[in-house]
């Protein structure tokens, strides 16, 4: 009796699947994962740090044992852009960690889309581009451009002695 009770208790593999699939949902996501997920370009900051840098802040890394990150804005043209996202990235379920007049850190969970979206869209994430196939084609075979400013070829500089 105590084999039967067992074999029924035992899951099915639509049981196990989205049990792994709630296991890879918690699973904590580092700047890098989230980085390429968002086709977002990673930058050491003053400090050594990696960031993700958009045009009014920056994203880091804010408590790695949860997976949690932080969006920094400090490039606001005015209080009312940290007022705004402010209030947009808190009705996400963002918290707001500093705030200040026209500044300000929130933390968020990088798994949580409208959370995420509502970061980017704060700190004007810059996104790398992608290329077509189409117009992908037109570059294989092609050099890359020259990196030494042309007008470096053109002129010639003469120094006087004396």
């Amino acid at each position: 009796m105590r084999v039967e009770s067992m074999l029924e208790s035992t899951p099915n593999d639509q049981e196990v699947n989205e049990l792994l699939r709630n296991i890879e949902a918690q699973r904590t996501m580092t700047i890098f994962e989230f980085a390429s997920k968002h086709r977002l370009r990673i930058k050491r900051d003053e400090c050594g740090e990696q960031t993700v840098l958009g045009k009014r802040g920056i994203i880091s890394e804010f408590d790695t044992s949860k997976g949690l990150l932080a969006a920094t804005i400090l490039g606001a043209p005015s209080a009312q852009h940290w007022n705004t996202h402010s209030r947009a990235m808190r009705a996400a379920g963002c918290t707001i960690a500093q705030n200040g007049d026209a500044e300000g850190t929130v933390v968020f969970d990088p798994a949580d889309t409208n959370q995420t979206d509502a970061a980017l869209r704060a700190i004007q994430a810059r996104r790398k581009r992608t290329v077509h196939a189409d117009r992908a084609e037109n570059f294989k075979g092609r050099k890359p451009p020259n990196q030494t400013p042309s007008f470096l070829l053109q002129t010639t500089i003469e120094y006087r002695a004396g």
